[in-house]
């Protein structure tokens, strides 16, 4: 390997995935690199849990304003599954998020649409003038992945995101 060759290592919970490696840093190149599962967390389905202070609020945010139905009501929350096999539960809570970061982001191959079915549903899009971080219309393009930002109902800031 020659020195000067930008190295890449990977371990933990990422073993056993194929990644899309170099999207995050520009000059280097887009390669696929698959990890040997070295861990039983390497091999775990991961989902996201997301606090609500107002769960029946939350459940008609989910419904009316995102078009999402939980498929599980239980004690623990309300389940939603979505593409892929992709899942998260909402859950009652006496905290409130803080929502000062994303704890939830929906990949869509269209921002701008999905930014657009979503305004004519209600949804108020976050507006970020940051260094390295600045929306137009609500939507923020950094080095090709388009990506967009809300809150719910319960505070939670949600994303929708563009892959490049």
């Amino acid at each position: 390997m020659r020195a000067n060759r930008p190295r890449l290592v990977l371990s933990g919970v990422l073993a056993g995935r194929t990644l899309q490696a170099g999207s995050w840093s520009r000059g280097i190149r887009r390669r696929r690199v698959t990890l040997a599962n070295s861990t039983r967390l390497g091999q775990a389905q991961v989902y996201a849990t997301l606090p609500a202070v107002d769960l029946d609020r939350a459940r008609r945010f989910y419904s009316q304003t995102l078009g999402l139905e939980p498929v599980e009501d239980t004690s623990d929350g309300l389940t939603y599954e979505l593409g892929q096999g992709s899942r998260f539960l909402l859950f009652a809570s006496a905290g409130k998020a803080s929502g000062d970061h994303t704890q939830i982001a929906f990949s869509t191959p269209d921002v701008a649409e999905t930014v657009e079915e979503l305004r004519s549903r209600g949804v108020q899009f976050e507006e970020y003038d940051l260094p390295g971080l600045k929306t137009v219309d609500g939507v923020a393009d950094m080095d090709g992945r388009r990506s967009a930002w809300f809150h719910d109902s319960e505070g939670n800031l949600l994303g929708v995101t563009q892959p490049q």
